[in-house]
């Protein structure tokens, strides 16, 4: 080995060894680009759950919302319901009173045509009666005088 070959060994030594520290400057370069993407991997991968859950929170908060909303709606529901029988139970109630009512007051206009119905027949009867007393004490009169002579 000469000289000559032992210097371009020692340079293609240099040479590779200078590769290699540039390479390992990159290896380290992409080693540390790579450690701070597993840190933003894992916060985004933090964040993404977090955000999971918060819309599974917000899904189930909505859920509760309606089913309260509609539990009162159902209750509002309800109540209007029994207040619209109670109103018709009312109004029938009314109604047969009204009935009980019409019906006591055609017997009393039917009572009260016949009682005018009856006085009229009885101041007939009276009218009768003091014609024939009138006839009666005027043929007395007549009699007697008709006796007396």
């Amino acid at each position: 080995m000469s000289i000559g070959s032992i210097l371009l060994k020692i340079h293609e030594y240099e040479k590779a060894v200078n590769e290699l520290q540039t390479h390992m400057g990159n290896l380290n370069n992409i080693r540390a680009q790579l450690s701070e993407m597993q840190q933003k991997a894992n916060e985004y991968i933090q964040l993404k759950q977090q955000l999971e859950l918060k819309e599974h929170e917000l899904t189930l908060v909505q859920q509760r919302i309606q089913i309260t909303a509609h539990a009162q709606a159902m209750q509002r529901f309800e109540d209007l319901q029994k207040s619209i029988e109670q109103a018709q139970e009312e109004a029938k109630q009314v109604e047969e009173k009204e009935q009980t009512i019409l019906q006591e007051l055609k017997v009393l206009e039917a009572r009260m045509k016949k009682g005018l119905s009856e006085e009229k027949d009885k101041e007939k009867e009276l009218k009768k009666a003091k014609k024939a007393i009138e006839q009666s004490s005027k043929d007395l009169k007549v009699s007697k005088e008709t006796n007396f002579r």
